[in-house]
């Protein structure tokens, strides 16, 4: 097998070529282009400003609760729970653990959507992987 050393994360260009490659494991390191981290760095900001601002309300899935309760504003000292709680609400899952390929997978989709910058995630989330 080829393997090659460093698959930079194109956010939002992946083609399918180069996830076959990921699948086959054919590099064993990825990282994400400076652009795109000053780019959610940006919008990690632009969420700060936005949760910081006494004169705006809500912002759904910011500073609100979910679904019914997305009219239900959620106080800034309480923020760091909401975000907590959603993510161990979605950290379920029934039957046979995914194929590690399949995970990798999943993992570098997940951050080439995220690093975009339009989520308000911090780069800190990708490093952690």
């Amino acid at each position: 097998m080829n393997i090659k050393n460093e698959f930079l994360i194109n956010p939002g260009k992946i083609g399918l070529n180069e996830l076959r490659d990921i699948f086959f494991e054919k590099y064993n390191f990825f990282k994400l282009p400076k652009y795109s981290i000053e780019i959610m760095s940006n919008s990690v900001k632009s969420v700060d400003k936005l949760i910081c601002n006494k004169d705006l309300k809500t912002v759904y899935g910011v500073n609100t609760g979910f679904g019914k309760l997305a009219n239900t504003k959620i106080e800034l000292e309480d923020l760091s729970s909401l975000q907590r709680n959603l993510i161990l609400s979605h950290s379920a899952g029934v039957g046979e653990f995914l194929d590690n390929k399949i995970v990798t997978l999943i993992s570098i989709l997940k951050i080439s959507s995220l690093a975009r910058g339009y989520s308000g995630v911090r780069y800190e989330l990708y490093a952690v992987h």
